[in-house]
């Protein structure tokens, strides 16, 4: 079970990913009804550039992904996996510690920069196109602070 799947079957789970290649699509998690004792998923994609949307409703996660890859091709669904992922990483991106007034230190593995130095003490993540520690990698929130 991949990371998107895991988090759909929470009721309260909802996305919204996005990308010019396809438009937009907002995920719902599980929805269990207990009036009509029926369970399912529900997808939100945009149909037309001018902002309608459809609904569909899937009662299982394996008709949700097969409908994903019919309709964006194959592997479109893996590629929403990636995006879900991705920003998930860039939601949980960890908030620098401030020290005093000249140093901040990560919060993962306790590295200590300087504010004067900036951008020149961390490293840069290619991948996901923002500050990171050196020492373990972890995503480093970006701000003002390094002028």
């Amino acid at each position: 079970m991949d990371k998107l799947e895991q988090a759909m079957q929470s009721e309260d789970f909802w996305i919204e990913l996005a990308d010019t290649s396809f438009g937009k699509v907002i995920l719902h998690g599980k929805n269990t009804n207990s009036i009509a004792d029926n369970e399912y998923y529900e997808v939100s994609s945009e149909i037309n550039t001018d902002g309608d949307f459809a609904i569909t409703f899937f009662k299982t996660y394996e008709k949700m992904k097969k409908w994903f890859d019919d309709w964006q091709g194959e592997g479109f669904y893996n590629y929403l996996v990636e995006l879900y992922e991705k920003q998930r990483r860039l939601t949980s991106m960890a908030r620098k510690i401030k020290i005093d007034d000249n140093t901040y230190e990560c919060p993962a593995c306790n590295y200590r920069w300087s504010k004067t130095m900036g951008m020149a003490d961390l490293s840069f993540d290619e991948d996901e196109h923002c500050p990171c520690c050196p020492d373990c990698g972890e995503l480093i929130e970006d701000g003002d602070d390094y002028e």
